[in-house]
């Protein structure tokens, strides 16, 4: 992104430093783990909570046996806000999943 340095006149507020942790760094990490998953046994852990802000989030984290460090990792996938998931997209996280067709009513208003 900065090909020579960060500029010396450049402001990381903390909106920026959260979007580009998130659009930027999140994508790269979650992509090095499902490269490290394929092929393994894994566990999908699923939480729901209620934020401070008062919004539904869904917690998608990992769970597997990484040969890198010899060791059972867990992970943090993502976060989803209820209302906002599709069962096709949670799905498409992982591309090698035993594939049977899925039906799915749509309860969204």
């Amino acid at each position: 992104m900065f090909g020579d340095g960060v500029p010396k006149d450049s402001c990381l507020g903390s909106t920026k430093a959260s979007y580009y942790a998130t659009e930027a760094l999140g994508p790269f990490f979650r992509e090095e783990i499902l490269v490290e998953v394929s092929g393994a046994f894994y566990t999908l852990h699923f939480d729901e909570t209620t934020n401070v802000e008062g919004w539904k989030e869904l917690q998608v984290a990992i769970q597997f046996w990484s040969s890198k460090t010899d060791e059972v990792v867990f992970r943090h996938l993502e976060t989803f806000f209820i209302g906002k998931l599709s069962v096709h997209y949670s799905y498409s996280l992982f591309p090698n999943h035993n594939s049977q067709e899925v039906q799915v009513k749509n309860t969204t208003k």
